[in-house]
């Protein structure tokens, strides 16, 4: 039976969320092995983590619900301190549920960094419309906006964050008054709940990042 390693950059188990709805996508073929690339650390050690002026911020979920914001640099060391791991637990491939643009990551299995490939699907399916791209912090929209300039996708973007407040009625109007042909939504917080909240605010397709990019990752690791 494949394996797949479930890398989150908060801390594991996220079962009651993310991962269920990972394991549900792939399917009875499949074994996940979840790890965090918070696993172990205390709260000041996370603290140390956060993101200073300018450096690319992500967001995710502690152990206990809480939601934190990370320095993507900071985290790459960990992460793969954790892709090792993953290995070590022979897993087929690994994905990152994360969609900041991470670098290539040291490893001896296929690592999926979802971005690259969610927003190249969005475009393509978009096309010759616009994509409505929702992320989950206001530090992330002039990064989002150069990514889509640098693959030419005509984007519109907008902020809601997963993890609580009540941005998403503003983003989906956005959304509508640019004529977004499609939604992406550009982190792996975001649910099938929330995905279809937007659909039908909309009357657009959304793509939701952790479904999409895990069905890859099923052809990856079932080959």
């Amino acid at each position: 039976m494949p394996t797949i390693g479930a890398l989150t950059i908060g801390q594991s188990p996220r079962a009651d969320d993310l991962t269920r709805e990972v394991a549900a996508t792939l399917g009875p073929d499949f074994r996940v092995v979840e790890r965090g690339a918070l696993d172990g650390l205390q709260r000041s050690e996370v603290a140390d983590l956060a993101p200073p002026p300018g450096d690319y911020a992500l967001i995710t979920l502690l152990r206990d619900g809480t939601p934190v914001k990370l320095s993507k640099p900071r985290l790459i060391p960990l992460l793969e301190a954790r892709i090792a791991a993953l290995e070590a637990d022979g897993v087929d491939a690994v994905l990152v549920l994360g969609t900041g643009p991470f670098p290539p990551l040291r490893a001896r299995v296929p690592v999926v960094r979802p971005q690259a490939a969610l927003y190249h699907l969005a475009k393509g399916l978009a096309a010759p419309g616009r994509v409505g791209l929702l992320v989950p912090l206001a530090e992330q929209v002039d990064q989002a906006r150069a990514q889509c300039a640098a693959i030419g996708m005509d984007a519109v973007v907008a902020v809601s964050s997963p993890y609580g407040g009540d941005q998403l009625a503003d983003a989906v109007r956005a959304f509508a008054r640019a004529d977004a042909a499609l939604c992406l939504m550009d982190c792996f917080g975001y649910s099938n709940a929330m995905t279809r909240a937007v659909q039908g605010a909309l009357g657009r397709p959304a793509l939701l990042a952790r479904t999409a990019v895990v069905r890859v990752v099923a052809e990856i690791a079932g080959s």
